[in-house]
C-alpha cells in the first residue's frame, strides 16, 4: 500500500521549486483546456494527465506555504496552507468525477448535470486559492493587494454575466482576466518566495545552535500543522477514492442518472454509437471529456452551429451492413468508415448524400470548394465514378455535373450516365433531361440544340412530326 508520508518526507527536498511550478503551470493548464473547448483536438486521456499533475502541484505547493509562512496563531482550516490544500482537494475530486464520467462510463454528455458538479468544485477551489493569496499577499504590499481584490472582483461578476446572460461575447474579455490574474499571482509568489528564502538564510545559524543546546526538542506548532495537513491529503484521497468507486457502481446499477434527458440530441447519438458494435477511428474520440463539455455548456459554444465543429454532435449514418457515414470533428469532414476502426474514405467532405444509394447504388460526396478534389460520385464499392467538380446531382438516372467558369461568370454544365460514362463534357451554359430521355442543350454562345441520350444531334423537326402523328394517334 502507499504510504503517503514516505512520499512527502521524500519529496520535501523539492518544494523549493513548487512556488515557480505552481506559477507557471497552472496558467498553462487552463489555457490548454481552453484550446480542448474551442478545438476539441486533444484526446481526454491526455487531458486527464494534465489535470491530475495539477492537482500534485496544488498540493506540493500548500505543504511549501504551510512549512514558510509562519503565522500558526490561528486555526489550521485558516492558514493559506491548509486552504491551498482544500483547493488541491476539491481539483482532485473534479479529477476524479471528470475521469470516471468521461467515455467509458457515460454514453452521453449531460453537460447541464455536469456543470453543477464541477461549477460547485470549482467555486470552492477559486474561493479557497483567492483567500490563501490574499493572506500571502499581506507581505507584498497594498498595491498588490489592491490588485490581487481588484482582479477576482471582476472575474466573478464577468463569469456570472456570461452565465445569466447566455452569450459568450464577454468569453475573451474572461480570458485574459484570467491571464491577468495569473500574472498578479505569479508576481505574489516571487514576492512571498525571496521574503522566505532571506528568512531561511537567517534563521539556519540559530537553528544550528539550537539543535546543539538541547537533546529532545518538543514537537512544534509548525510540526503540528503539517501532520495536519497530512491529514487533509489523505482525507481527499480516501474520499476521491470512494468517490468514484460509488460512480462506476452507480452507473452500472443505474442508480443515479448521468447520462441527462433520452431524447436530447447529443445523448441519442452519442449512446447509439457507443452501444453498438461500430470500432470508430481513433481519431474520432478525439471528444470533450465531461469537463470541457461543462464548460463548453457554460461558455455557450455549443449551440447546433458551433457543436458541428467540435464533435459535440457527432453526425453519423448508416449506408448499408458495410458502411457508415461518420463526421470527424478534428478534421471538420464527413468520411465513410468501414465500422472497424478504418476510413474507408477520407473525412474530407463537407456533406455526403445517401438518398440514391438504395436506388441506383452511388454515393455523392460534396466538396463545394473544390480544396480537396472537389464534389465526387462513388459506387457500392466505393470507387470514384465522377469527380472533380464543385456541384454534382442525379437527374432522370444521369450524373449532372457542374463547375463555375471565373472568366466568363457562368456556370459549366456537364452529363454523365450512371456507369461513370462521359455523355456531354462540362461544357454547356445549360442541360435539362426531357421527359422522352431526350436533352435540351444551351452551348456557350447560347444557341440552343436538341441531344439524345448519347450526346447526338436530334433533327428537330422530325421530334415534331413524331410528336404530330402520336397526337393524330391518340385524337383517332
Amino acid at each position: 500500500m502507499v504510504n503517503i508520508d514516505n512520499i512527502i518526507k521524500k519529496s520535501e527536498k523539492y518544494l523549493k521549486y513548487m512556488p515557480v511550478l505552481y506559477a507557471l503551470y497552472l496558467p498553462l493548464d487552463f489555457f490548454i483546456h481552453v484550446y480542448q473547448v474551442n478545438e476539441g483536438a486533444i484526446a481526454p486521456f491526455v487531458m486527464n494527465v494534465l489535470d491530475l499533475l495539477r492537482v500534485f502541484v496544488i498540493a506540493a505547493f500548500s505543504f511549501y506555504v504551510m512549512k514558510t509562512y509562519e503565522d500558526y496563531e490561528e486555526k489550521i482550516v485558516k492558514h493559506p496552507g491548509a486552504r491551498l490544500m482544500t483547493f488541491a482537494g476539491a481539483s482532485f475530486l473534479e479529477w476524479i468525477f471528470n475521469v470516471m464520467m468521461s467515455d467509458a462510463y457515460v454514453e452521453a454528455y449531460s453537460h447541464k448535470s455536469f456543470f453543477v458538479v464541477f461549477g460547485l468544485l470549482t467555486v470552492i477551489g477559486f474561493y479557497m486559492e483567492f483567500r490563501a493569496f490574499y493572506s500571502v499577499s499581506k507581505m507584498c504590499g497594498n498595491f498588490i493587494i489592491f490588485c490581487w481584490l481588484g482582479i477576482n472582483g471582476l472575474l466573478v461578476v464577468r463569469c456570472w454575466k456570461v452565465y445569466i446572460n447566455e452569450t459568450h461575447d464577454l468569453v475573451p474579455l474572461i480570458i485574459f482576466m484570467v491571464a491577468v490574474r495569473a500574472i498578479i499571482r505569479a508576481a505574489i509568489i516571487f514576492k512571498f518566495a525571496k521574503k522566505q528564502a532571506v528568512v531561511e538564510d537567517t534563521s539556519v545559524e540559530e537553528s544550528s545552535l539550537e539543535e546543539s543546546e538541547t537533546e529532545d526538542v518538543p514537537e512544534t506548532v509548525e510540526e503540528d500543522f503539517i501532520k495536519k495537513l497530512n491529514g487533509m491529503l489523505k482525507a481527499f484521497v480516501i474520499t476521491g477514492i470512494s468517490l468514484g468507486v460509488f460512480l462506476i457502481i452507480a452507473d452500472k446499477a443505474q442508480l443515479v442518472d448521468f447520462r441527462g434527458i433520452e431524447d436530447d440530441y447529443s445523448s441519442k447519438h452519442c449512446e447509439s454509437l457507443k452501444n453498438s458494435d461500430i470500432v470508430l477511428p481513433y481519431k474520432y474520440y478525439n471528444l470533450l471529456s465531461a469537463k470541457e463539455g461543462a464548460w463548453t455548456e457554460f461558455t455557450h459554444f455549443s449551440d447546433y452551429k458551433e457543436a458541428g465543429k467540435r464533435a459535440l454532435h457527432p453526425g453519423y449514418e448508416y449506408v448499408d451492413d458495410r458502411y457508415m457515414v461518420l463526421y470527424d470533428g478534428v478534421e471538420e469532414g464527413y468520411g465513410i468508415t468501414d465500422g472497424k476502426g478504418n476510413w474507408l474514405i477520407e473525412p474530407k467532405y463537407q456533406s455526403i448524400r445517401t438518398d440514391y444509394y438504395e436506388k441506383y447504388g452511388v454515393l455523392i460526396l460534396r466538396d463545394y470548394s473544390l480544396e480537396k478534389g472537389g464534389t465526387a460520385v462513388v459506387d457500392r464499392d466505393l470507387n470514384y465514378l465522377v469527380s472533380g467538380y464543385r456541384e454534382i446531382d442525379i437527374v432522370n438516372e444521369k450524373i449532372m455535373v457542374k463547375n463555375y467558369d471565373w472568366d466568363t461568370h457562368s456556370d459549366k454544365c456537364g452529363l454523365y450516365d450512371l456507369n461513370g460514362n462521359l455523355i456531354l463534357e462540362p461544357k454547356y451554359k445549360k442541360i435539362e433531361i426531357r421527359n422522352d430521355n431526350l436533352l435540351d442543350v444551351t452551348d456557350e454562345n447560347d444557341s440552343h440544340m436538341v441531344l439524345d441520350s448519347e450526346g447526338n444531334k436530334v433533327d428537330v423537326s422530325k421530334i415534331a412530326d413524331l410528336n404530330a402523328d402520336e397526337d393524330d394517334e391518340d385524337e383517332n
